[in-house]
Formats: structure tokens, sequence, C-alpha cells
């Protein structure tokens, strides 16, 4: 390359850097399904904690705990409806309804998915299964 070419280059190339300013901030679905997804592995932790070591338990307990901080920074709650009482006040989704004569009250039997509260408002309702009697 010669000198005239070389110093066409440099020009053409500075005149191509420009800052541009770009959005790395969450978006809203994504940090709803960041929760969901965190409160999976919770729950697939708890089914296999038998299986862990003590340490293993209380490195991974860590991580869930770090995430939910994250969560924390936006006011963002995750909640799990298992083996709560059932009304139909609920702002839940119910996928199915079991039967159960045992069971004296309606009980949320299982949670598929759980409700997502953000700054006190219902932002994804949850799935769940009712067990009746």
């Amino acid at each position: 390359m010669s000198q005239e070419d070389t110093s066409e280059f440099k020009k053409g190339t500075k005149s191509d850097h420009q800052v541009i300013f770009v959005d790395l901030s969450p978006k809203s679905a994504a940090v709803v399904e960041l929760a969901v997804e965190i409160w999976r592995i919770k729950s697939r932790i708890n089914k296999v904690s038998i299986d862990l070591s003590e340490i293993q338990k209380r490195g991974l307990e860590s991580s869930i705990q770090k995430l939910l901080k994250y969560l924390d920074r936006f006011d963002m709650k995750i909640i799990d409806h298992t083996d709560e009482k059932y009304n139909e006040g609920m702002n839940v989704d119910v996928i199915s309804f079991e039967k159960d004569p045992k069971i004296r009250f309606p009980t949320i039997k299982e949670t598929i998915e759980p409700t997502i509260i953000c700054k006190g408002h219902v932002i994804k309702k949850g799935k769940i299964i009712v067990i009746t009697n």
C-alpha cells in the first residue's frame, strides 16, 4: 500500500468510528421469563436434593439466592401456590381439577408455573392444578 492509500484508509476508518449507544437493559418479558426459569431450577433442585452433597446444596442455593436478589432489583416476586387453599377469586389459571374425597377444602395440588408479581401487580398469572372433594 502506498502512503497515499494508507492515509486514505486511515481517513476513512476514522470517520467510520462513531459512538453508538446500545440499549442493553433487559426487556420486561425477558425478566419475567428469567423469574419463571429461576423457579423451575429451584423446583428441580428441591426434587433431587436428596442425591446432592451438603456442599452441592449450599452452592446451588447460593446461586439461586443471587438470582433472586437480581429480581429484587426489579421489585419482582415469584409465588409458588402449591399446598395453598384454593378459592375461585384467585388470580391464577387452573389447568385442571382433580377429585379426592379425603380433601376437606379445595387445595392447590401443584404449581405448573408460578405467579410473577412486579411492584405489587400480577404481571404473569400462575398455572395450577387444584384438588377438590
